[in-house]
């Protein structure tokens, strides 16, 4: 939504479809409201269990898991942003010339679809919620961006990785992370990027980050290839092994991820398609507010879908659940069972190499 400021020619993009629709008189909204509530609180516990059994259950380098868990933890900025831009958008607090107008739009040129206010301190909670809105926004995306660093570094460390912490890679991407989307958030607020410069940025951040994961996998391929072809003991290691498996693993779990996200994004331009179209405007506000929750769901979708793409993390945050989890049976999760002619072969390499190293 456009917002202008009288007598300047300044104008802020605030990140919701509906000004002022007035849907809170509606008693179907207040049951929406009631189910979106209790969505919000499901993936308030989700998100929270999910961060814990990353930190807990360490399937990866404990890099990773904290840049999982910081992001994923970025979930409730945006809550408490929402539940400030909400009351504007359902019409408990009224701007623009004219109270009883509803304004539905994301981004327009057209003044007869902007919202006027005197001037920005006039809408002060508004602008401060959008501002953390767009911020956690653009944090989720360019943190799945991080992870895929992250691993890139995994792989370009691939012989001692898994030994060595390297506690700054995962603190210089989330400061980064944060630089980067602090000015770009401000930048989008202040309405000074173009509208098809910014989606033109999200095409090629998400066309990038499809080829970079796929690149650094097939690039592990072929360093397990080596691995197994290679007899010279000396370039072999554990270590060097175990990094690459790790990566593969975490890879084919963030591919698989990434289908999900790809079905919840298109879901998402569904609907602002329709809403841009105008093809059903007897139900804007029923979409707008459908659309505003699929805004809020990346977190649990991302959840949802690292939880079950590993068994261990699966186990454990079922095994947990109110209710559920006392009636299922314990099962063994957390062990990572592994062919006993690889571990075999492994120590005896892993005996030589240390044998040699005394020597």
């Amino acid at each position: 939504m456009i917002i202008a400021i009288q007598n300047s020619s300044e104008t802020l993009w605030i990140p919701v479809f509906s000004l002022n629709d007035r849907a809170f008189e509606s008693p179907i909204y207040i049951i929406f409201a009631i189910f979106q509530l209790i969505i919000y609180l499901i993936t308030a516990y989700v998100i929270i269990r999910t961060c814990s059994i990353f930190l807990s259950i360490r399937i990866f380098h404990e890099n990773k898991n904290y840049l999982m868990a910081v992001f994923l933890f970025q979930w409730f900025e945006a809550i408490l942003a929402k539940s400030v831009m909400i009351p504007y958008q359902i019409g408990l607090i009224v701007i623009g010339n004219d109270p009883k107008k509803s304004f539905y739009s994301w981004w327009s040129s057209s003044e007869q679809e902007m919202a006027f206010v005197k001037n920005t301190q006039e809408i002060l909670p508004l602008y401060i919620a959008s501002y953390v809105f767009r911020h956690y926004m653009f944090s989720m995306f360019f943190g799945i961006m991080a992870i895929g660093f992250e691993r890139a570094c995994a792989t370009y460390y691939i012989q001692d990785y898994e030994c060595v912490r390297r506690r700054h890679i995962p603190i210089f991407l989330i400061i980064f992370v944060n630089f980067t989307t602090i000015p770009y958030a401000y930048f989008l607020i202040h309405n000074m990027i173009p509208f098809m410069v910014v989606y033109a940025h999200w095409a090629f951040c998400i066309i990038s980050v499809f080829v970079g994961y796929f690149v650094i996998l097939k690039i592990n391929f072929g360093f397990r290839n080596q691995l197994k072809k290679n007899c010279d003991h000396r370039k072999y290691t554990l270590a060097r092994k175990f990094q690459v498996e790790e990566n593969i693993r975490s890879l084919t779990i963030a591919r698989k991820s990434v289908y999900v996200i790809m079905v919840y994004i298109f879901l998402c331009l569904l609907f602002f398609k329709i809403l841009m179209s105008g093809i059903l405007p007897e139900y804007n506000i029923v979409l707008v507010h459908i659309l505003d929750s699929l805004l809020m769901l990346p977190a649990l979708v991302m959840c949802i879908s690292l939880l079950l793409s590993c068994p261990s993390w699966k186990e454990e945050f079922l095994k947990n659940l109110p209710i559920i989890g006392n009636h299922r049976s314990s099962r063994i999760g957390n062990y990572d069972f592994r062919q006993k002619k690889s571990v075999v072969s492994e120590s005896e390499v892993y005996f030589e190499q240390l044998k040699s190293s005394w020597n």
